[in-house]
């Protein structure tokens, strides 16, 4: 069942760069969590007004992950995808 409720919405701006995607957990192999190539988050636009926590889903039980991300992903009969 898919439901729609127009008191959840969000937007967000959308950057293009060149990150190919965060293939590990914590960005490297020597899991530091540090992203030295970063060229879009900055103190100027990583504060409350203007970043955050845009949903949540109830899980059972607890969750031990990282999201990883991979840019332009060939997905047969959809196209090019970004995909967490």
């Amino acid at each position: 069942m898919t439901t729609s409720n127009q008191l959840y919405s969000a937007s967000a701006t959308v950057y293009i760069t060149n990150y190919p995607g965060t293939f590990t957990y914590h960005n490297d192999n020597l899991r530091t969590g540090q992203n030295l190539s970063e060229t879009v988050l900055a103190l100027s636009n990583v504060n409350q007004n203007q970043f955050g926590k845009l949903f949540s889903y109830p899980i059972d039980g607890m969750a031990f992950a990282s999201p990883l991300y991979v840019a332009n992903v060939s997905i047969p009969g959809q196209g090019y995808h970004n995909v967490v």
